[in-house]
């Protein structure tokens, strides 16, 4: 590769024992894992599917309406220059565009 850096990014997979419906103390778990880990920028944080919550069907206790989980991964990615990956819980929005075609026909 004539002309091009070599650039070496690093995946840090995290794998934690998840609090059941507890988004404060996995966020707690998470950062206190990444604190004892030597992050370089750019490298890749990820986090497990539903890390904040769990698995939890209890969609309206844990969906992220407030967005604190989306604060807490651009918080972190920010806090150590990296990338970071994670699922959370997202209700669906009302689709405002079909409910407007209906009531102009």
């Amino acid at each position: 590769m004539v002309g091009y850096p070599l650039c070496t990014m690093q995946a840090h997979l995290v794998q934690l024992h998840i609090r059941w419906e507890d988004p404060k103390a996995n966020f707690c778990a998470v950062s206190s894992m990444l604190e004892r880990t030597d992050i370089s920028p750019d490298d890749l944080i990820l986090l497990p599917e539903m890390f904040d919550t769990g698995f939890s069907l209890n969609t309206e206790k844990t969906a992220d309406t407030t967005g604190q989980t989306y604060r807490f991964m651009a918080d972190l990615a920010r806090q150590h220059s990296a990338f970071v990956q994670g699922g959370r819980t997202v209700l669906p929005q009302p689709d405002t565009t079909t409910k407007q075609q209906h009531e102009k026909a």
